[in-house]
């Protein structure tokens, strides 16, 4: 189709120089401004997000920063995570993972600002349905960047694009399932629609509260378990490590040739598949999982930065990590198949049916609560900014787009999604540069004065 090639072209043109300038080269801007925290104080942030709520079990009636993360997790780890990073290896050789570790790392300093800013420019929802909070770029950009009628602009161009991009997140999660389920089982592809939709609908009717209870159940349980085996897989196959590693770093200055059934890929198409992989894997430079962050109890906005950094460590640095790792060690990639089904045919082969329902049922899982959590911020977002009613109707929408996307599969909606994240980043990335002031001396203050008053001191090399 014509529209699919002017789409595919402008995904190809969007994931080269101009996001490595808007995303990589803004998330440096915002690194710089925040002292790279993400690497100078990776141990702080560890110590006062992840240990200190497992340390803490005190129940509250709203929703907790942790909480708010495992929320944001749900949304994020997905699809991404296991197809995505496929699909980046399948058509930017080795190399494109070098350049996911690179977003990943400035998305960590990027997801870091947003829940900041979502906290920091928050406004208590007049309604509920589950919701304490208006927040997110809406709201950061209409209220955070200088002159309103600017900042009202950009909220709404904003706006309108996230909308469209949530929708369109939609069919990419379900075909993502029904594409592992029909090869590894033969489900046919009505089944596993309408239980994917049974399930989005069934959560999306509960509201925030029960998505928040599902994530803080479904996300710590089917991460441990996906990284255990991924990890036995990868000591399977040992002796491959340094290879794997070694192909990594060369692939992502020099390309890689063909070999086997992979046709080979240029520089240009590892930075590609990489940063675009790496992007949306962690959602970081969208703003959109900054709703979620914008729902925390917290006590000051740089402390619930700190989670966004956590966020993008777990999903980006570890997650996709493991699983590139358990593609390269098996050698999979070299056969040319389709990155969608890559991870499926490294655990098949190293572990047999075992591997195979883990691969499976670990995708799934991290597609149906993708989705759920895409469908709950698109709610949001729009009972926010148009009313009950125009949510509704966005819903509905959404699940219509679930059933499509099952049949037409995985590799046919990239390219929609890619334009779609793509947009977003530009609106949001411009957005969050102009305000890197107000977010310097919000990080400023929590370090220099929050800390201090609340008994905490920074370990030098923490």
């Amino acid at each position: 189709m014509i529209i699919t090639k002017a789409v595919s072209a402008f995904a190809d043109w969007a994931w080269g120089i101009p996001m490595l300038i808007w995303l990589v080269g803004g998330g440096i801007i915002l690194t710089c401004a925040i002292g790279g925290l993400q690497f100078t104080k990776l141990g702080f942030v560890i110590r006062q997000t992840l240990i200190k709520s497992i340390k803490d079990k005190t129940k509250t009636g709203n929703i907790t920063s942790f909480q708010s993360v495992l929320a944001a997790l749900s949304g994020t780890i997905g699809t991404g995570n296991i197809v995505g990073v496929g699909a980046a290896i399948a058509l930017g050789g080795p190399g494109a993972i070098f350049w996911m570790w690179v977003v990943g790392l400035v998305a960590m300093g990027i997801k870091y600002c947003e829940a900041l800013s979502s906290l920091k420019y928050r406004e208590p929802a007049e309604e509920g349905h589950g919701y304490l909070w208006n927040a997110g770029p809406v709201m950061y950009l209409k209220k955070g960047l200088p002159g309103k009628g600017f900042g009202l602009v950009m909220s709404f161009c904003y706006a309108i694009v996230a909308t469209w991009a949530l929708i369109m997140s939609a069919p990419e999660h379900t075909s993502a399932i029904t594409d592992v389920l029909g090869h590894a089982y033969g489900v046919p592809k009505i089944v596993s629609i309408i239980v994917c939709v049974i399930i989005v609908g069934a959560v999306m009717l509960g509201g925030m509260k029960r998505f928040v209870r599902a994530s803080e159940l479904c996300v710590p349980i089917m991460s441990v378990v996906y990284i255990v085996f991924g990890l036995l897989v990868i000591l399977i196959n040992f002796t491959n490590i340094p290879h794997a590693i070694a192909s990594i770093f060369a692939g992502a200055f020099t390309g890689t040739s063909a070999v086997g059934g992979f046709a080979g890929a240029g520089i240009s198409q590892a930075i590609r598949w990489g940063t675009a992989r790496g992007m949306y894997s962690s959602d970081a430079g969208t703003g959109i999982s900054s709703i979620m962050h914008g729902q925390a109890e917290c006590e000051h906005p740089a402390q619930q930065g700190l989670y966004g950094v956590l966020e993008v460590f777990v999903d980006t640095i570890i997650v996709c990590t493991f699983t590139a790792l358990v593609i390269l060690c098996t050698g999979v990639w070299e056969t040319g198949a389709e990155g969608s089904s890559l991870a499926l045919s490294a655990f098949r082969e190293t572990l047999g049916p075992v591997g195979t329902f883990v691969a499976v049922a670990s995708l799934c899982l991290f597609a149906i609560t993708s989705a759920i959590g895409m469908a709950i911020f698109m709610e949001r977002q729009a009972h926010m900014l148009w009313g009950k009613w125009v949510a509704r109707t966005l819903q509905v929408v959404y699940l219509v787009l679930m059933v499509a996307g099952g049949y037409v599969g995985f590799d046919a909606v990239l390219p929609y999604t890619d334009m779609s994240c793509a947009l977003e980043i530009f609106i949001n990335m411009t957005g969050l540069v102009i305000m890197v002031a107000g977010i310097r001396a919000t990080t400023k203050d929590y370090f220099e004065n929050f800390l201090p008053s609340k008994g905490i001191t920074l370990k030098r090399k923490g």
